[in-house]
């Protein structure tokens, strides 16, 4: 009852808690999941599967947090307070795809010119930036939830693109739509998405560093900038941001 009543309180709050294990024991699990909650609230794990140049690959995996690997902080050789750990990031909207548009600020779609295998970063932007949407069942409306009547959580325990993960493909809040160049819920190897960074501010999200500071973000911020904050040994120079 009170991990249900816990996990009614998460989707009624606009952001969601985002983090991707809780490290607990099954018998301390409510307990454990309440520290958490007040320790990082609302806040994503940043990932980098898409580096600047090829999705798929050699460079693939050069963000704070990386699919089947440990880092430590020799590994951030930017320098741990110019590299983005933790973002805010809406929630899905939870609204019936069969028979309305998806939400920019909250869904996802798939790209239109649906492939797998490795690509270019920048053709999966533009064509997410550029793309229509349209109703349809495919659309992926529950990120970071758990839908009243399912029996599947997309919610913040688990380590995937649908539920815990954003990169900085593109900058926080922007007008493109997030989309998955396979599929809308990018969840399986060789599949890969531009999940952005995205809040309810007017102008931006909040964003912690490797130093554990916090920033409020611009969504005007420069691309190169916030693409090389998104890496922790890219050897970019950061500008002011």
């Amino acid at each position: 009852l009170q991990l249900q009543n816990l996990r009614t309180q998460l989707d009624n709050d606009c952001c969601q808690l985002r983090v991707t294990r809780s490290f607990c024991s099954s018998a301390h699990e409510t307990r454990c999941i309440t520290q958490l909650i007040s320790t990082i609230p609302r806040f994503s794990r940043q990932n980098g599967r898409l580096p600047n140049n090829v999705v798929g690959g050699a460079a693939d995996g050069n963000g704070a947090f990386s699919i089947g690997s440990v880092t430590k902080d020799r590994d951030f050789t930017d320098g741990l307070s110019n590299t983005a750990m933790f973002s805010e990031r809406t929630k899905g909207s939870g609204r019936d795809m069969a028979g309305t548009l998806p939400v920019r600020m909250a869904d996802v779609i798939t790209s239109p010119n649906r492939r797998q295998g490795p690509l270019i970063t920048n053709d999966l932007f533009n064509e997410c930036l550029n793309a229509v949407p349209t109703v349809s069942t495919f659309n992926f409306n529950s990120m970071g939830r758990w839908l009243e009547g399912s029996d599947f959580s997309n919610g913040w325990p688990f380590g995937f693109y649908s539920a815990t993960l954003y990169n900085h493909v593109a900058t926080p809040n922007w007008k493109g739509f997030d989309c998955g160049n396979w599929s809308a819920i990018a969840d399986a190897p060789g599949e890969y998405a531009i999940i952005s960074a995205r809040s309810m501010h007017t102008g931006g999200a909040q964003v912690q560093l490797g130093d554990a500071s916090v920033r409020f973000v611009s969504e005007n911020i420069d691309l190169g900038i916030w693409r090389a904050l998104g890496t922790r040994a890219g050897g970019e120079v950061l500008g002011e941001f």
